[in-house]
């Protein structure tokens, strides 16, 4: 974004785990924010708690997912969200990853699926209902932990590529190796952000070009 552009329409959250929020808290401070997407999940937390704060004192507008909507943009991309399919509007979940956005971005004959933290029931959820087919990228869920990523669901989906957003020292020890397995058994090429830093995607004339950037 140029300098003097200070303006974001949308900004999305997957759900309120401090590592997805903590860095859209600074996002809300820093730039004008046209609405916000999420699934609505409470989460007693005081990043969770900054960010709602900070939607109500700038009056941004709020959307709850409840159910399969699509999101149209004016270059003919769209977003489709498929999860989740009820309201999670205030709710305190046991496991908040059961309400995570799941979204996938189609472009120019090309597809991306966003798997946020999304688990194995949520997967199996999206196999049975079908609402899941061939995707180009895989925005592999959960980090690579051996909670999702799970091998039926990757036979339905076979993306050709999987990147894995991951701190270089987590204490969870993401990617699991049981999700590199199944990732390389249908495949996919993996690009992870700990050891290949920035990963920048482009598609342009329906081609699709990932990068390595530091």
């Amino acid at each position: 974004m140029p300098y003097y552009d200070d303006f974001i329409d949308v900004v999305i959250l997957t759900h309120p785990h401090s590592d997805h929020v903590s860095g859209l808290i600074n996002v809300l401070s820093r730039y004008r924010v046209g609405e916000v997407i999420e699934s609505g999940a409470d989460y007693n937390t005081a990043e969770a708690k900054e960010f709602d704060k900070l939607i109500n004192e700038k009056n941004i507008k709020k959307i709850i997912i409840d159910r399969p909507e699509t999101l149209t943009f004016d270059n003919g991309a769209i977003l489709k969200f498929l999860y989740p399919e009820r309201s999670y509007e205030g709710e305190s979940l046991k496991n908040v990853h059961d309400a995570t956005v799941v979204g996938e971005l189609d472009f120019e004959g090309k597809k991306i699926l966003f798997m946020g933290d999304a688990e194995k029931n949520i997967e199996s959820r999206l196999v049975y209902e079908s609402a899941v087919d061939d995707v180009d990228v895989l925005k592999v869920g959960h980090h690579g932990s051996k909670t999702s990523s799970n091998d039926f669901f990757l036979d339905v989906i076979k993306p050709e590529y999987a990147i894995i957003s991951v701190g270089a020292k987590n204490r969870y020890g993401h990617p699991h190796q049981q999700t590199l397995t199944n990732l390389l058994e249908i495949g996919a090429k993996i690009f992870r952000t700990d050891l290949d830093g920035t990963i920048i995607l482009k598609i342009n004339s329906g081609k699709l070009l990932l990068q390595k950037g530091k």
